[in-house]
């Protein structure tokens, strides 16, 4: 038979082990290492990391875990605008995460004492929480100075990135005063020339009108007329009268208290006085009324008597309405008096009269009359009122629980109860944001403003007053609304105390009341929930939303559940809410979440779960068993889907369904047992812990590391594989963490005590193990007999290559065949032609003894390294010249 050619010129196959070697294609290789398939016709030498000894930074590392990249528009080292990844690393030495940017290492910006971060990001704000569930997550962000600029309460001192906890919190302080705003004299007090709070009404102890580091609130009666309520404007029956220094006054500095002088004499007491208005349609008479629980036990009624002329009107408030340790107000209108004849205009003669039980006397307090505008359906209606505030976090306006005013003291309370009609309220909002006014802006930093809510003891709304804006410094109606109807201004007082560090916003007088506007509709849940908080193992973000798994919440560990905080608001978990429960007391724990094409993917150690998130209702689409993973570093993003591993095989989820790497159009490439034995690094690290999972962009390849720091690659365009030594990855100190993507999307890692960077460098590097092994050629014919007369062998490189070649036939894997020294051919290796370096050059090599090469079944060769294989070396192509024997 004539002499024929078999030409190997495609290498891209890469390794396949479960198959025989006769039985690969020739462009697949049944041992392959530290070679490059990703030049189809082309064997190169394989990448390794390159270590930058500019970039370390001493820290002591979490083993396995703590690396995590962010991309920002702004600088951490001097907080300039720059386009950057920034590199976040957890120092386990000093219980903080050290940040890189282009300006280089900024250290301990970030305080967390953890074994378990837990990291995710969104318009440019981290989040790290401790997956320990001991501590409160941080938020990590740029606060610019923006708040209350050139007022008192500035917080000039920001302008920087700054570490807070992640918890978005109610406020704690914050008192409420029942007052109208008048002008008085007392230098210690509640009203001032300005009609705000004057003289040391705030002190440390916070025993006082107003309290420091919060916001304070003054609740009044908007009023056309008044009728000052100094006890020598009135007429008493059978009573003492007296201006009380206990009680604050509702409608002016003076609230005149009325006690009974004896008991059972008269069965009520008339405070009397005369006023020179009239009650319509459009106009009511407003009293306030205060009385203590103790006097309250003897009282059987209220009564309000306007007269005009000898005919009058009244109306009658029973005990049950009158609400003890508060004020009452008491409307007086043509829609509620009961006439005795009088027209309502012209009315010249005011009378309240309090009744007793008879076997006690009753002491009281009043404020008024005034006269105001009749609101109708429109003003505040009757029923006890309780005023609340919230804060809001960032600039997506995340809203705490709100926090109900405290009571001024014993005697002033923050509620008022409105009986007999509605009225129109005003408000004065005082913002302190010192703790000290000798120290330092005191609020949250990420509080960029609060929203105002009153509710009504009956009804479990909370309604919105109005939202105060701490960057605009201002106070608007509606929180969609763009238009202040307020601006903040300094408080009157600079004498040092508190008030001087103070700024507020006077005469918020509303129109109407806002029926509309509720807590539970701006925010979506109501304030019934336990708590917003919530501590979590693994997170993603998807869908402006985030998903944290495997969490804490209200004290209890739900290792099963995972939950999706509100839409853009990715620190807000309100208990109840958003809970996605797939599987439950499984045996299982969720170890990480991914998203990928409108899915999130839940997996357990066991099982993975594919929910689809698209619509409004969250489901759950598929469950794949024994596809779930160990360890959340087990799993990594890529252009192509998500990618994971365990110790049944490598997978990739596509978005429609979940592929095993080891397999290529259904026919394994990778054994089992091989892949096992590889990601378990032969025994010596069965739970995998020390392996890890990479992705190269630019290359579209998977690296999987096992223990000894040996390579798996995967390439998802040739979707093949190759595999490397164990000195492309190098691990200093025995410590590395996990590997993710840097600014320019290469993939890296850091390691070792001084903390280098270490970096994925594709590009072809020198080889200790180089080894390539074609398949067991049997030229189409494996019964027949074959004689080898030549191997031809096309390459390049630029130095020494160190590259063995050797054969073996029949099947045998021992590859101790040489060849003879031949064309570019000596001592059993390629030959550097010094001449023709970097061109490519042909070796002819011939079997060393024609007995080995004849009468062959089967024929494969062997490319080993032997010393320092070269970057440059490359192989074009290998071409066999046999002969067919004659069959017999």
């Amino acid at each position: 038979m004539p002499k024929q050619t078999f030409k190997i010129e495609g290498f891209h196959g890469g390794l396949n082990t479960n198959a025989d070697p006769r039985d690969i294609s020739e462009i697949q290789s049944s041992d392959i290492k530290d070679v490059k398939i990703t030049n189809l016709g082309r064997i190169k030498t394989l990448g390794r990391t390159s270590l930058n000894n500019s970039l370390s930074n001493s820290i002591s590392l979490l083993n396995n875990k703590g690396l995590f990249v962010m991309d920002s528009d702004r600088k951490v080292s001097n907080n300039a605008l720059s386009n950057e990844s920034l590199i976040i690393v957890y120092d386990d030495g000093g219980n903080s995460f050290d940040v890189k940017d282009s300006g280089g290492w900024s250290t301990a910006e970030i305080s967390l004492d953890t074994n378990d971060p837990v990291f995710y990001s969104s318009d440019g704000i981290l989040r790290i929480g401790d997956g320990s569930f001991s501590q409160s997550g941080k938020w990590y962000g740029y606060i610019p100075n923006r708040y209350f600029n050139s007022l008192r309460a500035d917080s000039s001192a920001i302008d920087n990135w700054i570490s807070l906890n992640q918890d978005i919190n109610s406020p704690t302080l914050g008192k409420c005063l029942i007052s109208n705003p008048e002008v008085g004299s007392d230098s210690n007090g509640v009203n001032s020339s300005a009609s705000e709070y004057i003289g040391n009404v705030i002190d440390v102890s916070g025993d006082d009108v107003a309290v420091p580091n919060a916001v304070n609130l003054r609740v009044g009666v908007q009023y056309s007329a008044n009728y000052p309520s100094a006890a020598s404007n009135y007429t008493t029956s059978n009573s003492t009268d007296s201006d009380s220094s206990t009680i604050y006054p509702l409608l002016n500095d003076q609230t005149v208290t009325i006690a009974e002088q004896t008991s059972g004499t008269y069965d009520y007491v008339s405070v009397a006085r005369s006023v020179d208005n009239n009650v319509s349609e459009d106009q009511s008479m407003i009293t306030g009324f205060y009385i203590t629980t103790a006097e309250w036990n003897d009282l059987d009624k209220v009564e309000i008597q306007l007269t005009d002329g000898s005919e009058f009107m009244y109306n009658v408030f029973p005990k049950s309405d009158i609400k003890p340790d508060c004020w009452n107000l008491l409307v007086s209108s043509i829609t509620n008096l009961d006439r005795g004849g009088a027209s309502g205009e012209g009315i010249s003669a005011w009378d309240l009269r309090v009744y007793d039980n008879i076997t006690g006397s009753v002491g009281f307090s009043v404020a008024g009359p005034v006269v105001a505008t009749n609101p109708g359906l429109e003003g505040f209606q009757e029923g006890l009122y309780s005023f609340h505030y919230s804060f809001l976090y960032d600039d997506e306006k995340q809203e705490s629980l709100p926090f109900a005013f405290a009571d001024v003291d014993s005697v002033n309370f923050s509620k008022v109860n409105v009986l007999g009609g509605s009225i129109l309220f005003n408000f004065d909002a005082y913002i302190n944001t010192f703790a000290d006014p000798s120290g330092s802006y005191s609020f949250n930093k990420r509080i960029v403003g609060s929203r105002l809510y009153y509710k009504l003891e009956e009804n479990d709304s909370f309604y919105l007053i109005g939202e105060l804006d701490f960057i605009d410094k201002g106070f608007k109606w509606f929180p969609e609304g763009n238009d202040l109807a307020y601006s903040m201004v300094n408080t009157s007082n600079a004498s040092g105390n508190f008030l001087s560090k103070s700024c507020i916003i006077k005469g918020i007088s509303p129109d109407s009341a806002n029926i509309i506007d509720t807590f539970k509709n701006i925010n979506g849940f109501d304030t019934q929930v336990k708590s917003l908080v919530c501590r979590y193992k693994t997170a993603v973000v998807h869908g402006r939303r985030c998903y944290v798994g495997n969490i804490k919440k209200d004290d209890v560990v739900h290792s099963d559940r995972m939950i999706k905080s509100r839409v853009n608001k990715f620190d807000t978990f309100p208990s109840d809410m958003g809970v996605v429960d797939v599987a439950i007391r499984d045996g299982e724990s969720i170890v990480k979440l991914e998203a990928f094409a409108d899915r999130i993917l839940q997996f357990k150690q066991k099982s993975l779960y594919i929910i689809n998130v698209a619509e409004n209702i969250d489901f759950l689409e598929d469950v794949y068993r024994n596809k779930g993973c160990e360890f959340s570093y087990h799993v990594v993003k890529t252009d192509y889907g998500i990618t994971w591993f365990n110790k049944f095989g490598l997978y990739l989820f596509d978005g429609k369904s979940v592929n095993n790497l080891l397999e290529k159009d259904n026919i394994k490439l990778i054994d089992e047992s091989d892949w096992e034995t590889f990601i378990t690094d032969g025994g010596d690290d069965t739970d995998m812990s020390s392996a890890h999972i990479g992705y190269v962009p630019n290359r579209r390849q998977i690296l999987v590391k096992n223990e000894n720091t040996e390579l798996l690659i995967y390439d998802l365009l040739l979707r093949s594989w190759t595999k490397t030594g164990t000195n492309h990855i190098a691990i200093l100190d025995s410590k590395m963490t996990n590997f993710t993507l840097d600014s320019n999307q290469n993939l890296f890692y850091i390691s070792g005590n001084s903390s280098f960077i270490q970096t994925w460098d594709p590009t072809s590097s020198y080889s200790y193990d180089f080894k390539y092994t074609t398949k067991d050629i049997d030229f189409g014919q494996p019964s027949v007999r074959k004689k080898i007369h030549k191997v031809y062998i096309t390459y390049k490189t630029n130095a020494t290559t160190d590259v063995l070649v050797k054969y073996d036939t029949n099947g045998h894997t021992d590859y101790n065949l040489l060849f003879a020294n031949g064309t570019n051919f000596t001592s059993n290796e390629l030959v550097y032609d010094s001449g023709n370096a970097n061109k490519w050059i042909t070796a002819e090599l011939k079997p060393n003894t024609s007995s080995e090469a004849n009468n062959i079944n089967s024929f494969a060769l062997q490319f080993t390294s032997d010393g320092t294989v070269p970057a440059t070396f490359e192989i074009n192509d290998i071409t066999i010249v046999y002969r067919i024997k004659n069959v017999k």
